[in-house]
């Protein structure tokens, strides 16, 4: 198992564990890690960029509907529709921030002590195109909650 495998490994157990205590949202525990040289998105994509001795880019994808779900339950009390709607993204991009800050040490034991430097998390939307590296793979990991797949992704 590679660095990367690893890495999004410990973030979604961190994920699952994030979801099922934190946000009050049952997300399954099962769960496989895959390496595909295409990466899918949803509605939402929060990433983290890692720069240092493990570079890459670490996002999370969630389907517009959850991304409502989980600012409802990132949120105390009743908010207004509109208000909702725009913490929705935020929440995504908060969420991958939390459960990756969670987890650089553990990353850093895991690499025998290698510097890890994270950006602040950024979005893209479904309309947003990437340019992918000739010959380039990622890893790819679904979550499922319900009816929806939450994405974790490292490239």
């Amino acid at each position: 198992m590679d660095r990367g495998h690893k890495l999004l490994k410990v973030l979604a157990d961190r994920t699952v564990e994030f979801f099922n205590n934190d946000l009050s949202m049952k997300v399954s525990e099962n769960y496989c890690i895959e390496k595909v040289d295409e990466l899918k998105f949803s509605d939402i994509t929060a990433f983290i960029d890692l720069k240092g001795d493990l570079p890459g880019t670490v996002g999370m994808s969630v389907s517009a509907d959850l991304s409502q779900k989980m600012a409802k339950s990132f949120t105390f009390g009743e908010l207004p529709q509109d208000e909702l709607d725009a913490l929705a993204s935020e929440t995504v991009a908060e969420v991958i921030n939390v459960t990756l800050g969670n987890i650089l040490q553990y990353i850093q034991l895991l690499t025998h002590g290698c510097n890890i430097d994270i950006s602040v998390p950024y979005l893209m939307t479904k309309d947003t195109q990437l340019e992918q590296k000739k010959d380039s793979f990622g890893y790819l990991c679904e979550l499922n909650f319900e009816d929806e797949t939450i994405i974790l992704i490292y490239y």
